[in-house]
């Protein structure tokens, strides 16, 4: 048969488009025909692939004529690929298998002239129930119901080992929470909850959360949980820069100008400053106590001084312990 059937000819067409070409990499009407007769063989003619290119044309597959012949206009470039490929590698909330699942069906959206700039075996224990515990938290804010699940840490052996109860101490410790939101920071997904019993937010890494389940029960009310008021992800984790729950409060901290953009790159654009001269500023900064100490320990040689906003309004110095900071 000349050019095969109809629907035959025309998949055959396109599955060599986007498989054999790219910007860089063109096929001519003949390229087209010998490869599809020699991939299928089907004997179809030029005339016929010319036909099947203005058919998928028509019906919007994004294919390009330029000098040198035809190519199939990729959705993801390679610099897009290699982005996303490389987030997958860092990102340690899934299982080596998923992972390489997922990198194998991008490789194939690239066609088979893409190959990713680099390929690596990321090192980090993984919790293969993560894409379903990730799931389950979606579903439960969608339909505003409280989820319970254990919680769990990496021993040596490099499994993740359930929390147990402290008072019943044979038992698995099992938290029932309102999510309200889930964000990443470091490579990790964060969930941002309620625990019923007290009045403020918290969050837990969503890749350590274990057998989780929605429940009937309707979410908290938001406006009866601390933080919820004027809820703003951004500023969450601005407030919470190495990720421990706990009150907000507001400090005044004297800083080298030269720390301004480390200032920013973990406080937020949002942070205000004050006294400022040719070398030091004020910057004032809301954040959770635990998490200014550790910020300030790494940034201790730009650091003068660290004082902290009292309920009365006035400034007292914060103790970070470390001998050249009060």
């Amino acid at each position: 048969m000349a050019c095969g059937s109809y629907k035959q000819t025309l998949l055959c067409v396109l599955s060599i488009l986007m498989d054999r070409s790219d910007a860089s990499h063109r096929l001519t009407q003949k390229e087209i025909a010998r490869l599809v007769n020699e991939l299928h063989d089907l004997g179809i003619t030029r005339d016929c692939v010319k036909r099947n290119i203005t058919e998928l044309i028509d019906n919007g597959y994004p294919i390009i004529r330029e000098k040198g012949g035809w190519y199939f206009n990729h959705i993801l470039s390679s610099s897009d690929l290699d982005l996303i490929i490389a987030c997958l590698q860092s990102y340690g909330g899934l299982s080596c298998a998923q992972r390489d699942g997922l990198i194998e069906r991008l490789l194939r959206l690239g066609g088979s002239w893409y190959h990713p700039v680099s390929l690596y075996e990321p090192p980090k224990p993984t919790n293969p129930h993560f894409p379903y515990v990730l799931d389950h938290i979606h579903e439960a804010i969608r339909r505003n119901r409280k989820i319970s699940f254990s919680y769990a840490d990496y021993g040596t052996d490099k499994v993740l080992h359930p929390r147990m109860d402290k008072v019943k101490t044979d038992e698995i410790k099992k938290y029932t929470v309102s999510p309200y939101a889930i964000f990443t920071e470091n490579s990790r997904y964060y969930l941002i909850c309620n625990i019923n019993k007290y009045n403020s937010l918290t969050h837990f890494r969503v890749d350590r959360i274990i057998n989780c389940a929605i429940t009937s029960k309707s979410l908290k009310d938001p406006l009866k949980v601390r933080g919820m008021e004027d809820f703003n992800i951004t500023k969450y984790v601005s407030e919470h820069p190495f990720m421990f729950s706990g009150e907000v409060h507001t400090f005044r901290v004297r800083i080298l100008t030269k720390a301004i953009n480390d200032v920013f790159d973990w406080f937020g654009m949002g942070t205000a400053f004050e006294n400022e001269t040719e070398s030091e500023v004020d910057a004032i900064i809301r954040s959770e106590p635990t998490s200014l100490r550790l910020w300030a320990l790494r940034y201790r040689n730009e650091i003068i001084r660290i004082h902290e906003k009292t309920p009365e309004g006035t400034y007292i110095p914060f103790i970070v312990h470390a001998p050249d900071l009060s």
